[in-house]
């Protein structure tokens, strides 16, 4: 058994993580209480008061989206490459896989960044709620 709160290894029916000291109980219902409060999708799309964050559920989407974008990039250049000339087109072709994986880690890097964002966001809101209870 791992404590929800450091992560570390502590032993089986333990009330107490011996590491950081949380009430192994209390913090199962603490985390069963937030699961509770996550509305879904549509519930957080129209949350006036902008409590839950949207952007995580679409970040997957945006990456697909990145993905088939990219694949159009290195496709147009290959078919302008080729409207060029043979060996223009040839080129494009040999390069465009390349062309195609830095675009995508770029993309990737990119949307990393922004969970980065939005994760630090959403613990930082929990921290503060669960600062303001005790």
């Amino acid at each position: 058994m791992f404590c929800p709160n450091c992560g570390k290894e502590i032993s089986e029916g333990a009330t107490f993580c011996p590491f950081c000291g949380t009430k192994i109980e209390e913090r199962k219902a603490i985390v069963a209480a937030e699961k509770l409060t996550q509305k879904g999708f549509f519930a957080s799309l129209f949350d006036f008061s902008f409590k839950e964050f949207i952007s995580l559920k679409l970040l997957k989407i945006l990456y697909i989206l990145g993905i088939l974008f990219n694949g159009l990039i290195v496709l147009f250049l290959i078919l302008a490459g080729f409207k060029s000339s043979k060996a223009t087109g040839v080129i494009f072709l040999i390069l465009s896989p390349f062309i195609f994986l830095i675009l995508t880690i770029l993309a990737r890097v990119w949307i990393e960044a922004l969970a980065v964002a939005f994760r630090i966001a959403e613990n930082t809101k929990i921290i503060a709620e669960n600062t303001k209870k005790e």
